[in-house]
């Protein structure tokens, strides 16, 4: 019970991506990309954003708020998601994994570890366009960044936090601070 309940990390992944997505996508070009609370997606048109970036959708996520990204998304705004898509899984063309999460430890060209690096979907029907696999030289079978392309435009899914590639954990950074002193 210890191990399931310590303190491994002290950050928010759900947070950091919308920041992530907002830092990368300004540095892009896109001048105000939407970070809204969910309650307020009816009020967002087309002529106001090209897509809405979404916190990760979880399980118990009110049904009135899943209407409301479905009916944002039919009304023409494409959607950009991370990490988790409960109730959402035929938009972005995923589906949770049968036998659960599984590690993510490599990218094409990066190698990392880090205990919330996991991917909890496998591909249904959307464009895989990043592959990473569970082991270091492993195979590459796990969808990590997935475009998929509906009628009313399109839909972008991280299979894990941006947040956690190539990030030093805050307990290895600490411990390493006390052994300098």
């Amino acid at each position: 019970i210890w191990d399931k309940y310590t303190l491994h990390d002290v950050c928010n992944t759900a947070e950091e991506a919308l920041g992530w997505s907002y830092l990368e996508l300004c540095s892009l070009g896109y001048n105000t990309p939407v970070l809204s609370k969910l309650s307020e997606l009816d009020a967002i048109g087309v002529d106001q954003a090209q897509f809405i970036v979404l916190p990760p959708i979880v399980k118990g996520t009110p049904p009135e708020y899943l209407a409301a990204i479905r009916r944002a998304h039919q009304r023409g705004l494409n959607l950009l998601c991370f990490e988790d898509v409960c109730g959402l899984e035929d938009l972005f063309g995923v589906q949770e994994r049968p036998d659960g999460p599984v590690p993510v430890r490599e990218l094409p060209e990066e190698v990392f570890t880090h205990r919330m690096a996991v991917a909890k979907y496998e591909n249904v029907n959307a464009e895989v366009l990043l592959w990473g696999a569970s082991v270091p030289g492993g195979t590459r079978n796990l969808p990590i960044a997935l475009l998929k392309k509906t009628d009313t435009g399109m839909t972008a899914f991280f299979n894990l936090p941006p947040t956690t590639v190539k990030r030093e954990s805050f307990r290895q950074k600490y411990s390493h601070g006390q052994d300098t002193l």
